[in-house]
């Protein structure tokens, strides 16, 4: 594994730079990363049900519609599927009615990705309230506090909007192209949240694969490998996880992102609060109808 440093450029040449210490920063979060996704990864993995995927893509559109009817940030967006992708590495959903707790649970997370990154978060109604449920408010509040419980308080994580303007000075991006590359890569990363766990993809491969993407959307394989040597502490995982959302965010583009629409069914719920709270254990949440 490469434990070299990548030096930023001279700001007199054109290129993209960053100074030492946010260049020592970062790469001291590189170090760091995987220590935190190979937890995620011994806690469990995410249910291979037939209808999960199709539900979470609705389930991620419908925080992507709130955030920019709410102006919350791109990271309050990421933050809150990061939230939900992590709190079901530790859960078990195995039968179709927990489509309803998945629905609940977004709510949830994006209720405390708001509360923890924006200035002026919306109230608990304001989230629930298009989605057309029955859902009573302390219901939401008990599930906020099982994430809470869930990921032990530990509510600031790293998205990968953090890593941009260090690989915009890694990857040569030109400064005149700064602006609309990191526009650009922005959106990339927004798009893919449909696709990927973001619970299983470090921030700064994501980023990473956004930055070159909208750099060059047509790098080669071997391009792409050249590019990512230039990345210190990354091993073959790292660079090959990069290479695949890469390949993703060429297919967004390709394919276009236009806007979805959620249709989402009126429900009522009610949560057993007989559920197993030992750790360690993925255990599932009950619901009655």
């Amino acid at each position: 594994m490469d434990s070299g440093s990548s030096q930023p450029r001279e700001e007199g040449d054109g290129f993209c730079s960053i100074s030492d210490s946010d260049r020592q920063y970062i790469e001291t979060l590189l170090q760091t990363e995987p220590s935190v996704q190979s937890q995620a990864d011994a806690d469990s993995v995410l249910t291979d049900a037939w209808w999960f995927e199709s539900e979470r893509k609705d389930i991620i559109k419908w925080i992507l519609r709130k955030r920019v009817e709410f102006e919350y940030t791109a990271h309050t967006a990421y933050l809150s599927a990061l939230y939900f992708d992590r709190f079901l590495l530790r859960i078990e959903i195995s039968d179709v009615e927990q489509r309803v707790m998945l629905r609940i649970l977004s709510i949830a997370c994006l209720s405390l990705a708001a509360k923890t990154e924006e200035i002026e978060a919306m109230p608990l109604g304001e989230h629930v309230g298009e989605r057309h449920y029955l859902f009573h408010l302390n219901l939401i509040k008990k599930v906020e506090l099982k994430v809470l419980e869930e990921l032990e308080w530990r509510m600031h994580m790293v998205t990968p909007f953090t890593f941009f303007d260090y690989f915009a000075a890694v990857f040569s991006v030109k400064r005149s192209d700064h602006r609309d590359l990191i526009g650009k890569a922005n959106d990339l990363v927004l798009s893919i949240m449909e696709d990927i766990d973001v619970a299983r993809h470090r921030a700064s491969v994501v980023a990473a694969a956004a930055v070159l993407a909208a750099h060059d959307e047509c790098l080669s394989r071997e391009a792409l490998g050249s590019k990512m040597d230039e990345v210190p502490f990354w091993g073959d995982v790292e660079k090959e996880s990069a290479v695949s959302c890469y390949s993703r965010m060429q297919g967004i583009m390709e394919l276009g992102t236009p806007e979805s629409v959620v249709v989402l069914h009126n429900v009522a719920i009610a949560v057993d609060d007989s559920a197993s709270t030992s750790r360690g254990v993925k255990r599932r949440l009950h619901f009655d109808f």
